[in-house]
């Protein structure tokens, strides 16, 4: 197994040990395609993180999460600009950024590298035979998932992804 991705896996289990199959499909999937799956309309994007700044809680797991396989990635919670770290225009202004950037992960290579890092998952986190159909047919979509009910409801995340390029310098060093 790659370092990077055993390095992810038991980060995000320590800070999240109810994630499931799904979760850990999204965080990876959001490692290696970075935020592009996430913007497809600017004026959209933007009134759901002005409206998601409101559901914030008071404390978090994490500041940022360095998700990073290929090139530099990480889950920058939103609870930065809460904290005064940087102000909401410069964390959106980051994400577009990063939405917009290539990314080096080729679409048709997703499933197999999806299959490697599930194979060493299946024991760990044990899903069900169903969730791993499902995830496979997702894979070959190449498709994203969202966070299962049980992950939002125990986790609340709230966090934008950002290429490592377009990182704010005053976040840098909670990496």
């Amino acid at each position: 197994m790659n370092k990077q991705i055993d390095r992810i896996i038991k980060a995000e289990l320590a800070l999240h040990p109810r994630a499931t199959l799904q979760d850990l499909y999204k965080l990876f999937f959001q490692s290696y395609f970075g935020a592009e799956h996430a913007l497809t309309d600017v004026d959209s994007a933007k009134k759901y993180f002005e409206k998601e700044l409101d559901k914030i809680p008071i404390l978090s797991d994490f500041s940022i999460q360095d998700i990073s396989v290929n090139f530099p990635i990480y889950r920058v919670n939103l609870q930065v600009i809460t904290q005064g770290l940087i102000a909401a225009k410069e964390l959106f202004k980051a994400f577009l950024n990063s939405a917009n950037t290539p990314i080096p992960t080729l679409k048709h290579d997703w499933i197999k590298i999806w299959c490697e890092i599930e194979e060493y998952l299946i024991p760990i986190i044990k899903p069900t035979h169903s969730e791993i159909i499902d995830l496979r047919e997702i894979a070959i979509s190449c498709n994203t998932v969202h966070h299962s009910q049980i992950y939002r409801d125990l986790y609340a995340p709230h966090y934008r992804i950002i290429c490592g390029e377009f990182l704010p310098e005053k976040l840098k060093s909670r990496t």
